[in-house]
């Protein structure tokens, strides 16, 4: 179990794990833009929605979300617990504006309602 001391929160994920998932999502959020570039038109094609920036959003972040439990597993060779899902949930939704702002550019850039 992980304290944060300066914002006193308990954390059941290793602070490596934590360090990790921060450092990916850096890189993530900035390339938002790009990644949507290349897989649009398999996204549109392939899935019927209504309102593409809230798809979008919901898409990244729980694709994010599951593949962080799947590396938990595989670096830990156990599945996280409820309470590290939970944090792994925690981490990556500090980041929803971030991801709404890749997914924004991308649609303004290209023209898409």
């Amino acid at each position: 179990m992980y304290e944060n001391r300066e914002e006193n929160i308990v954390c059941f994920l290793p602070e490596e794990f934590i360090n990790n998932i921060e450092k990916d999502l850096n890189k993530i959020t900035g390339g938002i833009p790009d990644i949507l570039e290349s897989n649009y038109e398999f996204i549109k094609e392939n899935w019927n929605y209504s309102n593409a920036f809230e798809f979008l959003v919901g898409m990244i972040l729980g694709n994010c979300q599951f593949s962080y439990i799947q590396a938990f597993d595989q670096i830990y060779e156990k599945m996280p617990s409820r309470e590290q899902i939970k944090d792994i949930h925690t981490v990556i939704s500090r980041r929803k504006t971030q991801f709404e702002q890749g997914v924004s550019a991308f649609l303004e850039e290209n023209n898409i309602k």
